[in-house]
């Protein structure tokens, strides 16, 4: 049992495709789930690090609030007491 998979592009205006091909067969199937399984740990790797980094963002955003609010509490009661 043969199957043939490609990974290519093919480019919009010009109709030229580029892309790797592959026949799998018995002998290298084996071999092409260790690339899967590669790309699947570096996809998740990278999506991880992606999500770390929106959290990391969403952290410091919320300090920089708290602290413009506490600023802004701050100078309201100054304003306040002095009248």
């Amino acid at each position: 049992m043969n199957m043939f998979i490609s990974f290519s592009k093919m480019m919009e205006k010009t109709r030229l495709r580029f892309g790797v091909g592959l026949r799998i067969t018995k002998k290298n199937a084996v071999w092409m789930w260790f690339v899967l399984m590669l790309y699947w740990v570096i996809a998740l790797c990278w999506y991880t690090l992606v999500i770390c980094f929106w959290m990391v963002y969403a952290v410091c955003y919320g300090f920089y609030a708290l602290i413009k609010w506490i600023i802004k509490r701050i100078k309201g009661n100054k304003t306040q007491s002095s009248t």
